[in-house]
């Protein structure tokens, strides 16, 4: 209640409770008394309850805007803010996000939860960086991934800075083995490495008219989500298969099966895949990662080469099984559709155990004003990085000359 309100009507009834009293109407006198006493109690609790959000406002969280899905050690817990109360108020961060975006006014309250969401940066100007809403990020990702299921199969971790973390190459001694009497047992000798990654660059520039901003926030945030989740979600899919591993690109898994000596984990086919190439492929795959195998391909070679394999009594191997991912099974494993798989090329592993990938800082949009033509552009802009943990986790069906080695 404000101050100079709660005197005045204080002062209201004080005067008439007087003039009841001179008019020797007792009763209403006290009725009059009762509400000034009703009132300065009222008075009372409201301050109190004031102090008491007050004391909330000045408790700072730490905010987490990465897409995070695992916990890793090293990485930060941190509270999501997106729905934040002020002033008594419920403040949603993506629609305070979104009216910036818009180039929309912002009430008090808006502006004062996209500052604490932005590190109290003061953003008054037009080309300031801005964390996207976490669920607007998972908004962008989940779409990406729709595409991609290898990318939303792939273990995912949210460290900022590196990450670094080993991995086991082999047993160079020491394996389990029969012994005569008289002979001592080996030490086990480990062979350990290390996967670093240490970020590479992604960006998308979307480029709206300021009349497209005149649209509802809801349908901004959905054509916005729309398209950099397809666009980032191509790059971002077809980086963990054929990323380079170089300053630039993230490594990709055959990236790396093809640079290993001898190729081992890949098995070449000619002009059609054969029940045997497919059995030998999957025996590649080590023993303790069968039960998480899928098995990746794009449309094209699904339709024109898994889909017409058969068995030594014509019988099919693909089994047409719609999910809400996958499209069928070989063998009981899954059968998914991804566009980052180059053509002849078939993938069967198990990605979660034997690939990683890291948002190494979580993704920022910066807006630029470009008055003349009437246009915004937003930049989409984060640090990524994958790699592969174990090799032995895949094995890949290439179309070529030869054979692959076996391992």
């Amino acid at each position: 209640m404000d101050y100079n309100n709660y005197i005045e009507q204080r002062n209201q009834l004080m005067n008439e409770a007087e003039q009841l009293i001179g008019e020797q109407k007792i009763e209403e006198s006290e009725e009059k008394m009762n509400e000034v006493k009703q009132l300065d109690d009222n008075y009372e609790q409201a301050k109190a309850k004031q102090a008491d959000l007050n004391a909330l406002k000045d408790n700072e969280q730490v905010v987490n805007f990465d897409n995070k899905t695992e916990n890793v050690k090293g990485g930060k817990e941190m509270a999501n803010l997106d729905n934040t109360n002020y002033a008594g108020e419920q403040v949603d961060y993506k629609t305070a996000w979104a009216k910036h975006m818009m180039n929309q006014t912002l009430n008090e309250q808006e502006q004062q939860v996209f500052n604490e969401m932005n590190n109290a940066y003061t953003h008054d100007t037009g080309n300031t960086s801005t964390l996207i809403p976490e669920t607007v990020a998972q908004g962008i990702f989940q779409k990406a991934q729709e595409q991609y299921p290898f990318l939303e199969a792939v273990k995912k971790f949210a460290v900022e800075g590196h990450l670094t973390l080993n991995k086991h190459d082999a047993v160079k001694s020491g394996d389990a083995k029969f012994y005569d009497e008289d002979t001592e047992t080996e030490l086990e000798e480990n062979q350990f490495g290390t996967l670093n990654l240490t970020g590479k660059e992604i960006s998308k520039a979307v480029q709206v008219s300021w009349k497209l901003q005149t649209m509802s926030i809801q349908n901004f945030m959905n054509f916005l989500t729309d398209e950099l989740g397809r666009r980032v979600g191509m790059a971002l899919g077809t980086a963990v298969i054929n990323g380079k591993g170089d300053e630039t690109e993230p490594e990709g898994l055959l990236t790396k099966l093809e640079a290993e000596s001898k190729t081992p984990q890949i098995t070449k086919y000619t002009d059609e895949i054969t029940y045997q190439d497919v059995t030998n492929a999957i025996s590649k795959v080590h023993s303790t990662y069968l039960n998480d195998v899928g098995i990746y391909a794009n449309n094209a070679t699904v339709w024109n080469q898994l889909a017409n394999i058969t068995d030594g009594n014509g019988r099919p191997l693909f089994i047409p099984e719609p999910s809400e991912s996958s499209i069928g099974r070989i063998f009981g494993k899954r059968v998914f559709a991804d566009a980052g798989v180059p053509d002849n090329y078939i993938i069967i592993g198990s990605a979660k155990d034997g690939m990683v990938f890291n948002t190494n800082r979580p993704f920022e949009i910066v807006t630029e004003q470009h008055a003349r033509k009437r246009t915004t552009d937003m930049v989409a802009y984060s640090i990524v990085d994958s790699g592969v943990l174990d090799s032995q986790a895949f094995s890949v069906l290439k179309k070529g000359s030869g054979g692959g080695g076996k391992s």
